[in-house]
């Protein structure tokens, strides 16, 4: 169902002659599996990105911490404070 639509709203845009809307389309054909994939199973890596993010984070507070054992265990504490905190 996902694809049928998907499809339909790619020949829909195509007929808009307007070069921004063209490279959308483009770039839409070219992640066309994975954006059917998101509205079939409505999952996505945010959670994922989330906890990078964090890390990315911590890395800019804590550039020269030197002690290996300590910035792993503050990665640890960084990205499950949520669980922690029940």
């Amino acid at each position: 169902m996902a694809v049928k639509g998907f499809e339909r709203w790619i020949e829909q845009g195509e007929q808009i002659d307007y070069p921004a809307v063209q490279n959308c389309l483009k770039t839409m054909n070219n992640w066309q599996e994975e954006i059917c994939n998101y509205h079939h199973l409505r999952f996505t890596n945010a959670a994922v990105e989330g906890r990078n993010n964090k890390i990315k984070a911590l890395q800019r507070r804590h550039y020269f911490t030197r002690n290996p054992k300590y910035y792993k265990q503050r990665i640890l504490l960084e990205c499950n404070e949520e669980l922690l905190s029940c």
